[in-house]
């Protein structure tokens, strides 16, 4: 399989999975939703692929923060420009114009680790959740594509 239809995958898995969390946590979700939620499942799986290497709970700040970021883009655009009433933090402490609040930024915390978790699992990493064992399956599998091509 290649990097797009990869990506493909991933940006469906996410938004089906990000989906039904909405519809266990609140009952219902939108179709904005399930394509944020894909968009941000495929930018966990970059940003995982780039920062692997970091402890998880960095890579789970960085991820929580990236996800913010793509609330309050996709919270202001549907929200605030077009009059969407998708959701409204408004009556959360330190919210910034009812679309992002450091209440669901930990959230997202949270929940990346489970992301990161899947990603790997998806991308047939050896126990997801162990980076040593993950280093060393690159290691090896880095020596044999090495040793194949003499």
């Amino acid at each position: 399989m290649d990097d797009r239809e990869q990506g493909f995958y991933r940006f469906c898995w996410g938004g089906l999975l990000y989906g039904l969390i909405e519809i266990f946590w609140r009952g219902n979700t939108h179709w904005t939703m399930v394509l944020t939620g894909g968009a941000c499942f495929w930018l966990l799986d970059r940003l995982d692929r780039l920062t692997g290497g970091e402890p998880q709970a960095a890579r789970c700040v960085k991820g929580a923060l990236l996800i913010t970021a793509a609330e309050l883009m996709v919270g202001l655009f549907f929200n605030r420009l077009l009059g969407y009433t998708i959701w409204d933090y408004s009556d959360k402490p330190f919210n910034l114009y009812g679309q992002i609040c450091p209440l669901y930024t930990i959230y997202w915390y949270f929940l990346c680790y489970p992301a990161f978790w899947l990603l790997r699992l998806l991308r047939g990493g050896g126990n997801p959740g162990h980076r040593q064992f993950t280093q060393k399956s690159a290691y090896k599998r880095d020596c044999k594509r090495a040793a194949n091509r003499v």
